[in-house]
């Protein structure tokens, strides 16, 4: 098969999660004339094994390098750790006085969109590759998510007091709880980019989580701004990533 061809045949909406030194070679094979040589291959498979012995050192390629089920298990450990410490400082403050149905609906919908995030991030590689509708709808739930939590009945207020008041400092320290979560999540993947989106989507719910546990102000515009805004800045950032990283990789 002609470098066109096999420039072609991987052309289409998975060329991104190609690696980038493979998509560079196919773009320069293309660009010339005539098939492939033995020797470019060659030089292509050491530079490639070169690149995935540098990888594979250190405690981020240790990491990736393990099994599907333990580094699922490191990400959920990673979320369940922070939700504990949470509820042992905070002894549950921002539930203590809610109906326990209310909370069961809050804590479960938001605990089962991480779970699920994280196991579909974090699947084994002969798994078929993440379609970006799957991601885009796992994202959009989210989103969903986080928004609808403000409108349960016996969750949500809308009294006066329940304003917009403080949505900063809950933000931020959303954000900030989400962080590990995101971390670690990228780190054990060893998957495409779209795997990044759910990372984000998980994040994000964290931070709602632990700010679910915490938080006494249970406003309305209070949780639409203080809360569940944190899932749509983690999914936002990662957009503006990856639309920054494909304009770079265009003009190179």
């Amino acid at each position: 098969m002609s470098a066109r061809d096999q420039n072609a045949a991987l052309d289409g909406p998975d060329r991104d999660d190609i690696d980038p030194d493979v998509a560079e070679f196919l773009r320069e094979c293309d660009q010339a004339s005539g098939d492939v040589s033995a020797d470019d291959l060659q030089s292509l498979l050491s530079s490639m094994e070169s690149q995935l012995t540098q990888s594979e050192s250190g405690t981020g390629g240790w990491l990736k390098s393990r099994s599907t089920g333990t580094r699922r298990a490191l990400s959920f450990g990673s979320f369940l750790a922070l939700a504990g410490l949470a509820l042992l400082r905070m002894r549950g403050r921002g539930v203590a006085d809610l109906p326990a149905w209310a909370v069961g609906v809050c804590l479960g919908s938001l605990g089962v969109l991480i779970a699920l995030s994280l196991w579909t991030a974090l699947r084994p590689l002969q798994a078929p590759a993440l379609s970006n509708g799957k991601v885009g709808a796992l994202a959009l739930l989210s989103v969903g998510c986080a928004v609808i939590v403000a409108f349960v009945p016996g969750l949500a207020q809308t009294s006066a007091a329940g304003a917009a008041h403080a949505a900063a400092p809950c933000m931020y320290a959303g954000l900030l709880f989400g962080l590990p979560v995101y971390a670690l999540a990228r780190v054990l993947d060893r998957g495409p980019r779209l795997s990044s989106i759910l990372a984000a989507s998980a994040a994000g719910l964290t931070g709602n989580f632990i700010l679910a546990l915490d938080c006494p102000n249970h406003g309305r515009e209070h949780m639409l701004v203080g809360h569940a805004s944190v899932v749509l800045i983690f999914l936002l950032g990662v957009f503006a990533v990856h639309a920054v990283e494909s304009r770079l990789r265009r003009r190179g």
